[in-house]
């Protein structure tokens, strides 16, 4: 017996649960709704102008705003998925210098914090080369007010750090992820 194409609807099935339009057939021929992980929100900022650079500067300062996006989260239990990364970065000075960014946050205008106890990136290397660089950072901010994420930047010693050079793409994303 060869059953015909679209022979079989919905209304024809014996599953259990509700068919609509957010649940699927599970193998255990139940109609179920998806649980977590579901993406809710994506915000992005990306810009290819102006370099980015630190010049001996040994505290954590901000990026500026091409390293800021703000995203306003659906549910207090969602997840955000941080990811930036420049097309091109690195070092003018001693092979020791090293340039490190981390994440800062902002909660409806209360003030930015760090939200990383270490450095969520390292620049370092030979004198005058350039690599691209990227990372990523799951943060779980508890509310539904605007979160503003900020990288701070520093360098080493004296070192001159880019991390962004002029006409490469960088870009800094926020990613909701539903509980």
């Amino acid at each position: 017996l060869t059953i015909a194409t679209d022979a079989v609807d919905i209304a024809m099935l014996s599953a259990t649960g509700t068919a609509s339009a957010t649940t699927f057939l599970r193998g255990d021929n139940a109609w179920s709704t998806p649980a977590g992980g579901t993406l809710v929100n994506v915000v992005q900022t990306q810009d290819y102008t102006g370099a980015i650079n630190v010049d001996g500067v040994t505290s954590y300062a901000t990026a500026g705003s091409d390293f800021l996006v703000s995203i306003t989260p659906t549910s207090t239990s969602s997840t955000i998925l941080i990811m930036a990364g420049s097309g091109s970065g690195g070092i003018d000075g001693d092979t020791s210098y090293a340039g490190q960014l981390k994440i800062y946050r902002q909660i409806a205008s209360g003030g930015y914090a760090s939200i990383t106890a270490e450095p969520v990136a390292n620049i370092n290397g030979a004198s005058g080369k350039r690599r691209p660089w990227t990372f990523m950072y799951l943060d779980s901010p508890s509310t539904t007010s605007q979160v503003d994420y900020q990288l701070y930047m520093r360098a080493s010693n004296n070192a001159v750090v880019h991390f962004a050079v002029d006409g490469f793409s960088r870009f800094i994303t926020a990613l909701e992820i539903g509980a």
